[in-house]
């Protein structure tokens, strides 16, 4: 168990894979890697979200488009010049 204050034991505790109350190098390499996979899939969730603009669990071209380079009056006007 850690003897640091309260909201580090806590963390320590989540690390510690096999409680013995220390950390290893695996042990914190394991996390890292675990916390970064988590905020890679939430981060695919969200912008997924953001594209499927017609929530049908597909991301059209359409979709994508709208969502990244908008509309003028509802009709697409590719602004060729400033994407360059």
């Amino acid at each position: 168990m850690c003897t640091c204050s309260p909201p580090c034991s806590i963390i320590v505790d989540k690390i510690d894979g096999n409680k013995d109350g220390q950390l290893t190098e695996a042990e914190l390499e394991e996390w890292v890697r675990r916390v970064g996979r988590k905020y890679i899939y939430d981060d695919v969730d969200r912008v997924w979200s953001y594209h499927d603009k017609d929530k049908d669990d597909f991301i059209s071209w359409e979709d994508y488009r709208q969502s990244s380079y908008g509309t003028v009056d509802g009709e697409w006007v590719p602004q060729i010049s400033t994407m360059i």
